[in-house]
């Protein structure tokens, strides 16, 4: 990916919606803020549905069955911007931490998550691959600019037991479909590829999830140790109860 390309279609994207998000947060009301994020859900859950209709009609399924990792943020969203309670905070933790992930491989490697920007208009596929990415982006910004994510104690057993969970589904999905599922076939980190090689599935699988759930559980616990500083404190919830 050239510099310009990267520019054009990854940071100056990101930035752009970083600050949208700000501005909602910042000039616009509850109603609006939530009104908007809703709207915008539903834009991306039919998009979604439309990509697997012309994946059936075009004969690519297979490729596009939704286990991958980045399927999950139907979910994370959905119950974010419409649930409540629990299950509301449940879809902040798997947001908060599903999109802080996304950026980071959005910036590593953005082609493995966005797909190659050039060839954005050229299908339905690709186009909801750049723009539902966006759009998460988007709503994990105004979920962090509002500060209404107030981080507790049994968030990381959350992302632990949701990440089981989708284990359980992606694993043998990703064996019969033969497609890498967020790298449980082949391993996009050297040592653990090495280890897959070395060990086999069993070992290698259980070593992964096994320093996901640790990183996921440090990373929380820094964010929870920056709550103590007033500027990151949580606000009154965004969505009522």
């Amino acid at each position: 990916m050239t510099t310009e390309v990267y520019l054009g279609s990854v940071l100056i994207p990101y930035l752009i919606l970083a600050a949208a998000a700000l501005s909602l947060v910042r000039y616009c009301g509850r109603e609006t803020r939530v009104l908007l994020t809703r709207c915008l859900f539903a834009v991306m859950l039919a998009s979604g549905i439309a990509k697997q209709v012309v994946a059936v009609q075009t004969g690519v399924w297979i490729t596009m069955v939704p286990l991958h990792f980045s399927s999950t943020f139907y979910l994370s969203v959905g119950l974010t911007v419409f649930a409540k309670n629990f299950f509301r905070h449940a879809g902040q933790v798997l947001l908060f931490v599903g999109g802080v992930l996304m950026t980071g491989m959005i910036f590593v490697n953005p082609v493995a998550v966005l797909g190659d920007p050039t060839l954005i208009f050229t299908s339905h596929i690709r186009a909801h691959g750049y723009f539902f990415h966006m759009a998460v982006a988007f709503q994990f910004f105004v979920l962090l600019f509002s500060q209404e994510f107030s981080i507790r104690y049994y968030d990381p057993h959350l992302f632990a037991v949701f990440v089981a969970l989708w284990g359980c589904i992606a694993i043998p999905g990703a064996f019969y479909f033969k497609m890498n599922f967020m790298g449980i076939l082949v391993s996009y980190i050297p040592f653990l590829e090495q280890l897959r090689l070395a060990a086999g599935y069993p070992l290698y699988l259980t070593v992964y999830y096994t320093l996901v759930v640790f990183a996921v559980y440090a990373f929380l616990f820094v964010c929870k140790m920056l709550t103590r500083i007033r500027f990151f404190s949580a606000k009154q919830p965004l969505y009522k109860k």
